[in-house]
């Protein structure tokens, strides 16, 4: 399993998740900061923290790398719900961008402050980081495994190499014939 695979797993999660909110018809939304001007794309009309990730799961590369460093310029300023934008930035897959640990960071940082936040976000950021946590906890026994399979491969190749030729005991014939003492 590689890192586009515990990608998946997590946004299917998460996937999951938003469905189920959406079905409840929590109509959770975010207000971006007024002063964000361009950097608003995808959080138009107050949108929720999950269609903005979905909208930026979908945008092309450029958009996402503007809206990266937007997210990482406002959440510079330190409020609590810029850092949440800017965590589940981080995690979009295959982005240049995406680095799940310094969203795990910006995740913590943002339920250490969050007690004046809308209690769906606050959920929704320890979900991020309960699945950020079991991503790196997975890639761990991946590479566990990898090294037990090397350790296996090397031993096997230990085991099978073949042992080297010994020397024959009488000369071959060919020897033989050649050599004029032979005989008389």
């Amino acid at each position: 399993m590689n890192k586009g695979c515990l990608t998946i797993w997590m946004l299917l999660i998460l996937g999951g998740f938003a469905a189920s909110i959406a079905a409840s018809g929590d109509g959770s939304s975010m207000t971006p900061p007024a002063s964000a001007g361009l950097c608003n794309e995808g959080l138009e009309g107050g949108v929720s923290l999950l269609k903005y990730y979905e909208w930026l799961r979908a945008a092309s590369a450029d958009k996402q790398t503007k809206q990266y460093r937007c997210a990482n310029s406002f959440a510079a300023h330190g409020k609590p719900h810029q850092k949440l934008v800017l965590a589940m930035t981080l995690i979009v897959p295959d982005a240049p961008f995406a680095d799940f640990a310094r969203a795990k960071v910006l995740l913590t940082e943002y339920l250490q402050n969050a007690d004046e936040e809308k209690p769906e976000d606050r959920v929704l950021a320890s979900l991020m980081l309960t699945l950020l946590d079991e991503v790196a906890r997975l890639q761990e026994q991946l590479e566990q495994l990898k090294a037990i399979e090397k350790d296996i491969t090397q031993t096997e190749q230990s085991v099978n190499v073949p042992a080297p030729t010994p020397a024959p005991l009488f000369a071959p014939k060919e020897n033989l014939e050649k050599d004029d003492t032979v005989g008389r």
